[in-house]
Protein backbone atom coordinates (compact mmCIF):
# COMPACT_ATOMS: atom_id res chain seq x y z
CA UNK A 1 0.00 0.00 0.00
CA UNK A 2 0.76 3.69 -0.48
CA UNK A 3 0.97 6.75 1.58
CA UNK A 4 -0.73 9.60 -0.57
CA UNK A 5 0.48 13.13 -0.39
CA UNK A 6 -2.82 13.94 1.88
CA UNK A 7 -1.88 11.67 4.38
CA UNK A 8 -0.52 12.96 7.65
CA UNK A 9 2.34 10.86 8.53
CA UNK A 10 4.89 13.23 11.45
CA UNK A 11 3.75 14.01 14.67
CA UNK A 12 4.34 17.39 14.43
CA UNK A 13 3.92 18.36 10.35
CA UNK A 14 3.00 22.05 10.45
CA UNK A 15 6.55 22.54 9.23
CA UNK A 16 6.29 19.94 6.37
CA UNK A 17 7.29 20.56 2.77
CA UNK A 18 6.61 18.18 0.26
CA UNK A 19 8.45 18.20 -2.63
CA UNK A 20 8.26 15.63 -5.96
CA UNK A 21 10.19 15.34 -9.12
CA UNK A 22 8.66 14.25 -12.39
CA UNK A 23 10.03 13.04 -15.57
CA UNK A 24 7.00 14.26 -18.16
CA UNK A 25 8.38 13.35 -21.70
CA UNK A 26 6.92 16.55 -23.45
CA UNK A 27 4.84 18.46 -21.11
CA UNK A 28 2.14 19.85 -24.10
CA UNK A 29 2.40 15.83 -25.66
CA UNK A 30 -0.41 13.56 -25.49
CA UNK A 31 -2.34 15.52 -22.81
CA UNK A 32 -0.04 15.30 -20.43
CA UNK A 33 -0.29 18.86 -19.21
CA UNK A 34 -3.52 17.65 -18.85
CA UNK A 35 -2.97 14.64 -17.17
CA UNK A 36 -1.04 16.37 -14.69
CA UNK A 37 -3.22 19.25 -13.66
CA UNK A 38 -6.41 16.36 -12.68
CA UNK A 39 -3.90 14.24 -10.63
CA UNK A 40 -5.22 14.39 -7.33
CA UNK A 41 -2.58 13.15 -5.57
CA UNK A 42 0.33 15.53 -6.96
CA UNK A 43 -1.50 18.80 -6.19
CA UNK A 44 -0.80 18.05 -2.49
CA UNK A 45 2.81 18.99 -3.59
CA UNK A 46 4.33 22.53 -2.36
CA UNK A 47 7.10 21.87 -4.93
CA UNK A 48 7.10 19.82 -8.17
CA UNK A 49 9.84 20.00 -11.39
CA UNK A 50 8.82 18.76 -14.22
CA UNK A 51 11.95 17.27 -16.63
CA UNK A 52 12.22 17.06 -20.29
CA UNK A 53 9.29 19.11 -21.16
CA UNK A 54 10.15 19.67 -24.46
CA UNK A 55 9.18 23.61 -24.55
CA UNK A 56 10.02 26.12 -27.12
CA UNK A 57 9.22 29.48 -28.11
CA UNK A 58 6.03 28.20 -29.84
CA UNK A 59 4.28 27.45 -26.02
CA UNK A 60 4.46 30.62 -24.50
CA UNK A 61 3.73 30.51 -20.68
CA UNK A 62 -0.04 31.88 -21.24
CA UNK A 63 -1.08 28.87 -22.93
CA UNK A 64 0.95 26.48 -20.22
CA UNK A 65 -1.10 28.60 -17.49
CA UNK A 66 -4.61 28.13 -18.83
CA UNK A 67 -3.85 23.65 -18.91
CA UNK A 68 -2.13 24.40 -15.54
CA UNK A 69 -5.02 25.73 -13.41
CA UNK A 70 -3.79 24.14 -10.69
CA UNK A 71 -0.32 25.43 -10.21
CA UNK A 72 1.69 28.42 -10.06
CA UNK A 73 4.58 28.79 -12.94
CA UNK A 74 7.29 30.17 -11.11
CA UNK A 75 10.10 29.61 -14.01
CA UNK A 76 10.46 27.72 -16.86
CA UNK A 77 13.81 26.22 -18.28
CA UNK A 78 13.82 25.70 -21.72
CA UNK A 79 16.62 23.62 -23.66
CA UNK A 80 18.48 26.52 -25.43
CA UNK A 81 21.04 24.42 -27.74
CA UNK A 82 18.44 24.41 -30.69
CA UNK A 83 17.34 20.91 -29.99
CA UNK A 84 13.90 19.63 -29.35
CA UNK A 85 14.65 17.75 -26.40
CA UNK A 86 15.23 18.99 -22.33
CA UNK A 87 13.68 21.73 -20.23
CA UNK A 88 12.62 22.17 -16.78
CA UNK A 89 9.56 23.68 -15.14
CA UNK A 90 9.48 24.74 -11.84
CA UNK A 91 5.84 24.44 -10.43
CA UNK A 92 4.29 25.67 -7.15
CA UNK A 93 0.87 24.65 -5.72
CA UNK A 94 -1.72 26.95 -5.79
CA UNK A 95 -2.55 25.55 -2.13
CA UNK A 96 0.44 26.09 -0.85
CA UNK A 97 2.18 29.09 0.52
CA UNK A 98 5.70 27.82 -0.54
CA UNK A 99 6.57 30.59 -3.26
CA UNK A 100 7.44 32.83 -0.29
CA UNK A 101 9.84 31.05 1.46
CA UNK A 102 11.94 31.05 -1.79
CA UNK A 103 14.95 33.24 -1.23
CA UNK A 104 16.83 32.00 -4.51
CA UNK A 105 16.23 29.83 -7.42
CA UNK A 106 19.43 29.26 -9.35
CA UNK A 107 19.19 26.71 -12.90
CA UNK A 108 22.77 24.53 -13.91
CA UNK A 109 22.80 23.15 -17.18
CA UNK A 110 25.61 21.59 -18.51
CA UNK A 111 26.43 20.45 -22.26
CA UNK A 112 28.57 17.46 -23.54
CA UNK A 113 29.34 17.99 -27.34
CA UNK A 114 27.86 21.27 -27.65
CA UNK A 115 24.54 19.27 -27.14
CA UNK A 116 22.63 20.34 -23.70
CA UNK A 117 23.21 17.45 -21.46
CA UNK A 118 22.44 17.75 -17.88
CA UNK A 119 20.11 20.44 -16.36
CA UNK A 120 19.97 21.24 -12.87
CA UNK A 121 17.77 23.61 -10.12
CA UNK A 122 18.64 24.17 -6.56
CA UNK A 123 16.09 25.72 -4.48
CA UNK A 124 16.83 27.39 -1.36
CA UNK A 125 14.53 28.26 1.08
CA UNK A 126 14.82 31.31 4.10
CA UNK A 127 14.73 28.09 6.76
CA UNK A 128 18.04 27.57 5.11
CA UNK A 129 16.92 23.87 3.77
CA UNK A 130 18.16 23.84 -0.33
CA UNK A 131 16.54 21.07 -2.69
CA UNK A 132 18.04 20.34 -5.78
CA UNK A 133 16.71 19.07 -8.46
CA UNK A 134 18.29 17.07 -11.57
CA UNK A 135 18.07 15.56 -15.09
CA UNK A 136 20.39 14.09 -16.85
CA UNK A 137 19.91 13.12 -20.56
CA UNK A 138 22.62 10.00 -20.18
CA UNK A 139 24.71 8.25 -18.16
CA UNK A 140 26.95 10.93 -16.70
CA UNK A 141 30.92 10.42 -17.23
CA UNK A 142 33.46 11.17 -14.17
CA UNK A 143 34.02 14.71 -15.15
CA UNK A 144 30.40 15.45 -14.65
CA UNK A 145 29.94 13.21 -11.61
CA UNK A 146 32.57 15.23 -9.66
CA UNK A 147 30.62 18.56 -11.20
CA UNK A 148 27.74 17.32 -9.63
CA UNK A 149 29.17 16.45 -6.79
CA UNK A 150 30.45 19.53 -6.33
CA UNK A 151 27.58 22.18 -7.09
CA UNK A 152 24.39 20.06 -5.14
CA UNK A 153 26.30 20.17 -2.60
CA UNK A 154 24.47 22.28 -0.47
CA UNK A 155 21.84 20.95 -1.41
CA UNK A 156 19.88 19.22 1.86
CA UNK A 157 17.33 17.06 -0.64
CA UNK A 158 18.80 15.90 -4.23
CA UNK A 159 16.21 14.11 -6.54
CA UNK A 160 15.96 13.63 -10.14
CA UNK A 161 16.45 11.16 -13.37
CA UNK A 162 20.21 10.48 -12.93
CA UNK A 163 20.50 7.72 -15.92
CA UNK A 164 22.40 5.50 -13.52
CA UNK A 165 21.18 2.07 -13.01
CA UNK A 166 21.09 0.15 -9.49
CA UNK A 167 21.90 -2.74 -10.86
CA UNK A 168 25.45 -1.61 -12.74
CA UNK A 169 28.00 -1.56 -10.10
CA UNK A 170 29.87 0.92 -11.79
CA UNK A 171 27.04 2.81 -12.06
CA UNK A 172 26.63 2.54 -7.99
CA UNK A 173 30.06 3.64 -7.88
CA UNK A 174 29.34 7.08 -9.58
CA UNK A 175 26.50 7.52 -7.13
CA UNK A 176 28.32 6.43 -3.87
CA UNK A 177 30.87 9.43 -5.26
CA UNK A 178 27.85 11.78 -5.56
CA UNK A 179 26.82 10.60 -2.21
CA UNK A 180 29.99 10.63 -0.70
CA UNK A 181 30.33 10.96 3.55
CA UNK A 182 27.18 13.08 4.03
CA UNK A 183 24.33 12.32 2.17
CA UNK A 184 22.54 8.54 1.58
CA UNK A 185 20.61 6.92 -1.76
CA UNK A 186 16.90 7.30 0.55
CA UNK A 187 14.54 5.80 -2.11
CA UNK A 188 14.92 1.76 -3.22
CA UNK A 189 12.15 1.43 -5.37
CA UNK A 190 11.73 0.71 -8.80
CA UNK A 191 11.33 3.72 -10.63
CA UNK A 192 10.75 2.70 -14.19
CA UNK A 193 8.72 -0.48 -14.54
CA UNK A 194 9.28 -1.04 -18.31
CA UNK A 195 12.70 -1.98 -17.48
CA UNK A 196 12.23 -2.84 -13.97
CA UNK A 197 14.97 -0.54 -13.53
CA UNK A 198 15.78 2.52 -10.78
CA UNK A 199 17.28 5.27 -12.45
CA UNK A 200 15.75 7.77 -10.87
CA UNK A 201 16.89 8.90 -6.81
CA UNK A 202 16.40 10.93 -3.98
CA UNK A 203 19.54 11.57 -1.84
CA UNK A 204 18.88 13.23 1.49
CA UNK A 205 21.61 14.89 4.21
CA UNK A 206 22.01 11.84 6.51
CA UNK A 207 21.23 14.43 9.39
CA UNK A 208 17.26 14.37 7.93
CA UNK A 209 17.25 10.72 8.17
CA UNK A 210 14.94 10.56 11.12
CA UNK A 211 12.95 13.48 9.44
CA UNK A 212 11.97 12.42 6.07
CA UNK A 213 9.65 10.16 3.74
CA UNK A 214 10.22 9.70 0.26
CA UNK A 215 8.36 6.86 -2.25
CA UNK A 216 7.60 7.09 -5.90
CA UNK A 217 3.93 6.81 -7.84
CA UNK A 218 2.91 5.20 -11.55
CA UNK A 219 2.16 7.88 -13.86
CA UNK A 220 0.47 7.32 -17.04
CA UNK A 221 2.88 9.63 -18.49
CA UNK A 222 5.27 8.20 -21.00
Amino acid sequence: KKIYLDQKIFKIDESEIIAGYLNINGLVHGNHAEYLNADHNLKNLDILVLAETKLGPDCPSSKLSDKLDNWNIFNRYDSEDGMNHMGLILLTSKQSEIQDQFRSVTHLPAKRNQKLQIQGLIIRLVNGLNFGFIYCRSSPNNPEIKAIRKYFYECNFLMGDFNLSHRLKEDQVKMDQICQETKISFLKEITRTISNNQLDYILIDKEFIRMCFVTSYNNFIR
